[in-house]
């Protein structure tokens, strides 16, 4: 089902943001450790452009492995012991609405939070306990706010990985839809 599907990408945003800092952070923080650093540093490349360049890479590379999750899900729901009665037609078009309305730009935000901390703290160690305080601090936030039914919007739309805002889209829908 669609909402399944798109639910299995916000979920696996949450899970990834590891993974895409691993990325974004080693990109940053490798060329100074290994001492290649100073070498880009006296071509004619700007720190723009290095600095765009090293984000984007990274970036390309986390968004890739990302279109693993339609690919697991299709071999998934292949195998002889899948109940097909429950899993209905298989559309692609769901898959390619969830990786870029939910997955890339998840990725993508969360990519520039943690370059950004990598830049500045020059400190892995420092960069994934950002990323833990990041969840830590969502999941204390959205528990305090989840009872205030007021703040539903602001919340859907203040909530980095879309899963509220998703929620809120498809609280009335029927199974069928």
């Amino acid at each position: 089902a669609a909402y399944a599907i798109l639910r299995n990408y916000v979920v696996l945003s949450v899970l990834y943001m590891f993974v895409t800092t691993a990325f974004v952070a080693n990109a940053v923080l490798r060329d100074d450790e290994t001492g290649f650093g100073p070498i880009i540093r006296s071509t004619g490349i700007t720190q723009l452009d290095y600095v765009l360049g090293r984000f984007l890479g990274a970036f390309a590379i986390a968004a890739i492995c990302m279109l693993l999750l339609p690919l697991a899900t299709v071999i998934g729901s292949a195998m002889p012991w899948a109940p097909a009665e429950q899993l209905g037609a298989h559309r692609f078009v769901d898959h390619l609405y969830g990786y870029f309305l939910v997955a890339l730009p998840n990725l993508f935000i969360h990519a520039a939070v943690f370059f950004a901390l990598a830049t500045i703290t020059r400190s892995m160690m420092a960069t994934y306990l950002g990323v833990i305080s990041f969840v830590s601090g969502f999941f204390m936030l959205r528990d305090a706010f989840s009872d205030q039914p007021e703040l539903q919007t602001a919340i859907a739309v203040a909530e980095p990985f879309a899963g509220r805002a998703l929620s809120d889209a498809v609280r009335y829908w029927t199974v069928a839809e």
